[in-house]
């Protein structure tokens, strides 16, 4: 294959893993208010679930990146998919302890996803349109969301609620079955013959080590966090959210589910190219985080009391800017790496990112099972995204 055509496999194939590991990721979430009776808890407690996922992913995160010339970064791509299809599995027999388990099962597989993919992708895409490469890959979680908000609740309402979670465990384990055809190629060149050394692989589990790697990683790191815990959030509990505040039944609920993703699928690709080049990555980061905090607030505020157009439409601000922030964050971690350290930097970040997902929900479903008010519920991490918003504006240019 030629260098170009090598770049698109990469893509697709990281593509295609990407939205499979977002279907998993969701099928909780989006199917909560028919999950949680059957495990005799409260729907908005799914988010507590969404933070066990992430509680989950923290260790394989760091770990994937050490293993991964040994394996391949595919090749553990596909194990990782698998993993959390074999989760979902666990999920559908129902029980509360089976759904924290199945938790725990599906973040240690979705986890790795991220570096292992952008170790791929920044091997075979050439700089110049790492942004655009990156934010493609990374529609696939709103891509996944979409479909997951679509067809999971009918399909739900139409055979059961343990089969649409059998039917999404179903479609992680063929997508990662698909990508074996070209897996050997885009493995070669970075796969080690022999297995790294132990001083190797403590040197790339260091956090620390990584993030010090260029000035910019910590507050950029720390902007990933914030917003994450607000994506998670909102990831978690819109559903339950339209259903119990805005009055929407399930279905209805899953469509306006599905327009915020189709809105953040949209979204990441136009500033991934956006950043390539109109504007400074970072600068654009802060302002879909502050567009991301005033739709989400609004949303919290009159939803239950305007029509469904208004309910949407929020949704889809929401879905370009809570979600649509992805790919540019990973192309900038990227071009903030080291020479061969793009792995190692993006598994710290990430692994710190994805404690946002993790304690974003949880302190977002506590808080509103307390006060019973969402409002109340999410007002923390909409304070960490502010917090994120003010030390870029305050940043010296490195």
């Amino acid at each position: 294959m030629t260098g170009r055509s090598t770049g698109l496999a990469a893509l697709v194939s990281m593509l295609w893993l990407q939205i499979a590991n977002a279907v998993t990721w969701m099928t909780l979430p989006v199917l909560a208010p028919q999950v949680a009776p059957l495990a005799g808890v409260e729907p908005s407690t799914i988010g507590h679930l969404a933070g066990v996922m992430f509680a989950g992913a923290l260790l394989p995160t760091l770990l994937a990146s050490a293993a991964m010339p040994l394996v391949g970064p595919v090749r553990m791509s596909q194990l990782t998919t698998a993993l959390s299809a074999a989760g979902l599995l666990v999920a559908a027999t129902g029980n509360v302890w089976a759904l924290l388990i199945a938790a725990l099962i599906i973040g240690a597989g979705y986890g790795p996803g991220a570096p292992l993919s952008s170790a791929v992708l920044a091997h075979h895409t050439r700089p110049e349109w790492r942004g655009l490469v990156f934010s493609v890959r990374q529609s696939g979680i709103p891509i996944g969301g979409l479909l997951a908000g679509l067809t999971l609740p009918m399909v739900a309402l139409a055979l059961g609620t343990r089969e649409a979670v059998m039917v999404a465990a179903a479609v992680a384990f063929v997508s990662a079955l698909m990508v074996e055809p070209v897996r050997r190629m885009l493995d070669a060149p970075l796969r080690s013959a022999e297995g790294p050394k132990l001083g190797v692989l403590l040197r790339n589990v260091s956090m620390r080590r990584a993030l010090g790697a260029h000035p910019d990683l910590p507050r950029v790191t720390y902007g990933g966090f914030a917003a994450a815990t607000v994506q998670g959030s909102v990831f978690a509990l819109l559903v339950t959210f339209l259903v119990e505040r805005a009055g929407l039944d399930l279905v209805t609920a899953g469509l306006v589910f599905s327009a915020m993703h189709l809105s953040g699928f949209v979204a990441r690709i136009a500033f991934g190219y956006a950043s390539d080049r109109f504007f400074r990555p970072q600068s654009l980061l802060a302002s879909l985080a502050a567009v991301g905090v005033a739709t989400l607030l609004i949303m919290l505020l009159v939803a239950g009391t305007v029509t469904l157009p208004v309910v949407i439409a929020l949704a889809a601000v929401m879905g370009a800017t809570v979600s649509g922030w992805n790919g540019v964050m990973m192309a900038e971690l990227a071009r903030l790496s080291p020479p061969g350290l793009v792995a190692s930097v993006s598994a710290s970040a990430v692994t710190c990112i994805y404690l946002g997902y993790m304690t974003g929900p949880v302190v977002t479903s506590g808080l509103v099972g307390l006060s019973g008010s969402y409002l109340l519920g999410f007002a923390p991490v909409m304070m960490a995204l502010l917090a994120a918003i003010i030390l870029a504006a305050t940043r010296h240019t490195a």
